[in-house]
């Protein structure tokens, strides 16, 4: 190849890495950015059945009944339920006072219900934008791209208290929040080699406490 023809391919090269910089990954598409089949359970008693979408950021669902689409906020709200076109699992939402800005003003908040017991188990999801490095262009260029990526929180609720707390993924945190059985929960874990840093792992440990007596 001469030097012009590698100049010239050289250039091709850049530029491609430059627009390949220039254009985010193509968009994951997630559960709560579709509509699934469900049921929306309303305070008036009213149900409605439908296409719905949830929206935890907006703190409201939508419901598509035909050609209409109707959206409630929190404060309407009593229970969901959809089936996930996207998992294909049954899920439960449902609306509990708390404050999310920890500045203890409490508003109806949306959940998703994933545990029930003397320990509840919610959970609520973001979406959120994040870099990503590890592209190459063919001459070794560095690309920077980004994407979205869904991201899940735990809460606690006590039963008996009504209280919420957010749990924070820590050993330490679990097992405090666990205190009155920590010595039971930690031979579990160490035998079932479960981590307080999974979800999957962390209901199976919260359903476990709840059989306690």
């Amino acid at each position: 190849m001469t030097y012009c023809a590698r100049a010239v391919a050289s250039s091709k090269w850049g530029l491609l890495g430059l627009m390949l910089i220039a254009l985010p990954l193509q968009a994951q598409r997630f559960a709560m950015d579709l509509f699934h089949p469900g049921r929306v359970y309303l305070y008036e008693s009213d149900t409605l059945e439908g296409m719905v979408k949830y929206d935890f950021s907006a703190e409201q669902v939508q419901v598509q009944i035909g050609d209409r689409l109707l959206s409630y906020n929190t404060a309407k709200l009593n229970k969901v339920e959809i089936s996930d076109e996207a998992s294909k699992a049954l899920r439960e939402f449902v609306v509990f006072e708390y404050s999310l800005n920890q500045n203890g003003y409490e508003l109806p908040v949306l959940f998703e219900f994933l545990l029930d017991g003397k320990i509840q188990v919610l959970s609520r999801e973001a979406i959120i934008w994040e870099t990503v490095s590890n592209f190459m262009s063919p001459y070794s260029m560095p690309v920077t791209m980004s994407q979205r990526r869904l991201v899940t929180t735990l809460y606690f609720r006590s039963l008996a208290s009504g209280k919420i707390k957010r749990y924070t993924f820590h050993k330490s945190d679990l097992m405090n929040y666990l205190r009155s059985k920590s010595g039971q929960v930690k031979q579990y874990m160490k035998t079932n080699k479960l981590k307080a840093t999974r979800k999957e792992d962390v209901l199976l440990i919260i359903d476990y406490f709840n059989q306690l007596r």
